[in-house]
């Protein structure tokens, strides 16, 4: 799902929208990054509007029948991701959707196993691609993803947490999961 995303501490003729991503757990709601919710690189502060897409495929799908179009109701993070940055184990939010994606099946969720060796994938809106160069060239328009087979031992991780490298941006992305599956 492509997120578009505005913060308060923005300028009001800041006309910038924040990418990120999420997945659906109910139709109506999404499970995000923290930092979507409270936005700590830029200082911005906390999010007050967003926009989620089901089947974005650049500014011109938007308008599509098959692209999804909602806005975010309500968005939660947790207190430790407001307290810093650096609590990246919190780094994960909830937006409620102002109604119901309709034609799609959630995320279902399994709990992480402590020890695996499976292929993993993150998917997303790279803000490094650039799609529709004759148009200018809108960056995360597109979503793509990288799957590869990863090991593991979660209870030989400093934070018990599932971590690895996937490039989907600038080089690498870290997917955080703790042990009940649930990506941070």
């Amino acid at each position: 799902m492509k997120l578009q995303l505005k913060y308060a501490g923005q300028d009001k003729d800041d006309d910038r929208w924040a990418m990120g991503t999420g997945w659906l757990i109910r139709n109506d709601l999404l499970v995000t990054a923290g930092h979507c919710a409270y936005d700590w690189k830029s200082n911005f502060g906390r999010c007050v509007q967003v926009k989620a897409y089901i089947g974005y495929d650049g500014k011109d799908s938007a308008a599509r029948s098959d692209v999804q179009f909602r806005s975010g109701k309500k968005i939660v993070t947790t207190g430790g991701w407001l307290k810093s940055a650096e609590n990246r184990i919190n780094d994960v939010s909830f937006i409620q959707l102002n109604k119901p994606f309709t034609g799609v099946t959630p995320f279902q969720f399994d709990n992480t196993p402590i020890q695996g060796n499976e292929i993993l994938g993150v998917v997303g809106y790279p803000g490094d691609k650039r799609y529709n160069e004759a148009k200018g060239g809108e960056r995360g328009a597109q979503m793509w993803g990288e799957f590869i087979k990863v090991k593991w031992d979660l209870s030989a991780s400093a934070r018990h947490m599932l971590e690895y490298r996937i490039n989907t941006y600038a080089g690498k992305f870290e997917l955080f999961t703790n042990i009940s599956g649930l990506p941070l």
